[in-house]
């Protein structure tokens, strides 16, 4: 039975990888003379929501000229509605798999497109990508934007090591008042329209970003259900605010009681991915699970209130965060928060201990202090972040529960 699945498996394989071989070639000759009048263009290949934000600014940043993203898109994994954000770009495109399979020759898919590439340019074009196979000739975009800072201390590279140029685009868009992105005018103009026919211009909006997906078979990157939000839902209503709804959650699932405080996709006809990238930007505030998702308020300058965060060492531009417990299995003892940074910082996997998300007590609490703090984030953590290059550079604040 398990060669007969290997043998399936193997023939959806090779069949998604033909396809979308054909799909994508046929795609980028269509384009090719609209290809040859850019100077520099990005491929990217791979990462999930928050590198196509993080990844489309650095590029951005990096390059004055007309721009050119080829993006390989993954179903749910990806926004095919970017071009709303970064509209001096042009986008093009292509699917990494047809079948909603990750092809297992994807890396002869690449080569293939990159090859492609290289060709419509005659090699006259200077290509980035974002996330690139080691085996593909390339400027790797995150090198080449690191490159043009002061280095980090040698414990920000020993601890941070794998994501030290997210911490350096914290930095740079902390830096003055300068902007990567310009949205699109008729995109924000039709979606204001529409939530003020729902809401007859009664309140202010703060975006709810809820996650059910993440790593390994615990979910630790996950939220929490509804009811534990229901304290804290209904003192967000208290204060005035309507609640945008985005993630992975619809106002369907949530308890009828409450579904009076939301506002989704669907309530306003729109495409999700539109509202996913509309909603942060027309909110006063942003709450959210840790996800890519959180990457679009630091790029539009939200503060933000991080519930459920994990793993430790995260962090979020101008946020106050409240990470998950990392509980002993055995003694019930509870790491304090500067143990969990000093021993299991960016760990997913912890033997011998369990990680417990948000109580509802923890939530109400903490979305309090957030939504009290009309400017700056109060400094609750006694925690020393130093060696921690997210947290510092981001400008976010680590919430202490127990000493509220």
């Amino acid at each position: 039975m398990n060669s007969l699945k290997k043998i399936i498996k193997a023939i959806y394989g090779v069949t998604d990888l033909l396809l979308v071989s054909i799909f994508s070639t046929c795609i980028l000759l269509i384009n090719a003379n609209k290809l040859k009048k850019y100077q520099n263009l990005l491929i990217f290949n791979e990462g999930g929501f928050g590198h196509t934000i993080t990844g489309m600014d650095i590029y951005c940043g990096l390059n004055k000229s007309r721009k050119l993203i080829i993006f390989f898109y993954q179903g749910k994994r990806h926004n095919i509605e970017l071009n709303k954000i970064w509209i001096d770009c042009e986008f093009i495109y292509i699917r990494r798999s047809l079948l909603e399979l990750n092809p297992w020759q994807s890396i002869y898919y690449f080569k293939w497109i990159f090859n492609l590439v290289n060709l419509i340019f005659e090699g006259k074009i200077k290509i980035l990508q974002a996330y690139g196979n080691e085996s593909l000739e390339k400027y790797e975009l995150y090198e080449s934007y690191i490159h043009q800072f002061e280095p980090m201390s040698p414990t920000d590279v020993s601890v941070d090591k794998d994501h030290l140029w997210t911490a350096y685009w914290y930095r740079s868009i902390h830096e003055g008042n300068k902007k990567n992105f310009h949205l699109a005018e008729d995109a924000v103009n039709g979606f204001k329209k529409k939530l003020l026919e729902v809401t007859k211009g009664q309140f202010k909006f703060i975006t709810l970003y809820l996650r059910e997906k993440g790593r390994g078979e615990e979910g630790l990157r996950s939220g929490v259900d509804f009811d534990a939000l229901i304290s804290a839902i209904k003192f967000i209503e208290l204060s005035g605010y309507k609640i945008l709804l985005m993630g992975d959650r619809s106002v369907e699932n949530c308890p009828i009681e409450l579904r009076h405080n939301f506002i989704d996709y669907a309530q306003l006809s729109v495409k999700k991915e539109a509202f996913d990238i509309l909603a942060p930007y027309v909110s006063e505030k942003f709450i959210g699970d840790p996800g890519g998702a959180l990457f679009l308020p630091a790029l539009y300058k939200k503060q933000t209130l991080v519930i459920n965060c994990f793993p430790y060492g995260a962090a979020f531009s101008n946020s106050l965060i409240l990470y998950k417990k990392i509980v002993h299995k055995r003694t019930g003892a509870i790491c304090s928060i500067a143990e969990a940074l000093n021993r299991f910082a960016w760990q997913y996997t912890i033997p011998k201990y369990v990680v417990v998300p948000n109580t509802k007590e923890e939530l109400l609490k903490a979305v309090k202090i957030f939504l009290s703090s009309d400017a700056a984030m109060p400094k609750i953590s006694e925690v020393d972040t130093h060696s921690h290059s997210w947290i510092r550079e981001s400008n976010s604040t680590i919430l202490n529960i127990e000493r509220i």
